[in-house]
């Protein structure tokens, strides 16, 4: 944003230099009227030492530079606009992700939650994945001990 506000000073000072350039050109015919010696008739000075100055005035390179500083200007803004559509595509993306990333959360949750009033409902408490292992493996073995006795005592 401070490269648009440099270029919209850049702007108003080449405008203000074109305006005061009008202006002299403008006083072009009182400038030829005043001789060497007499007074002038807006401020008295009997010097008139600015007349060659303002003479050599080139009010079309001053337009131009002006035109040029505009364009730039307009390309300034161009560009500022693209970066803030940029900005938004890139807020939305954003924004769309992180509901993908709560989706997921929430879709991995009621799993575990399941498991948990699962495990309740079994007794079991709060069992991990390891801890499930190892509970089906001491009842495995129990299984197979209780298979043994009643293969024994038949």
């Amino acid at each position: 944003m401070s490269r648009i506000c440099t270029a919209a000073n850049k702007v108003e000072d080449k405008r203000k230099l074109l305006h005061q350039e009008q202006r002299i050109l403008d006083l072009a015919g009182h400038r030829a009227a005043l001789q060497p010696g007499e007074a002038c008739p807006l401020c008295g000075s009997t010097k008139h030492p600015s007349i060659t100055a303002y003479a050599a005035l080139d009010v079309s390179s001053t337009e131009q530079a002006l035109k040029d500083k505009q364009l730039a200007l307009q390309n300034k803004s161009k560009e500022a606009l693209a970066t803030d559509v940029a900005i938004a595509a890139s807020t939305a993306k954003i924004k769309a992700l992180g509901t993908r990333i709560d989706t997921w959360l929430e879709d991995e949750a009621r799993p575990a939650e399941s498991w948990r009033k699962l495990c309740v409902e079994l007794g079991l408490g709060a069992v991990d994945r390891d801890g499930l292992d190892a509970l089906v493996r001491a009842h495995a073995a129990t299984l197979k001990l209780a298979q043994e006795t009643v293969a024994a005592v038949d």
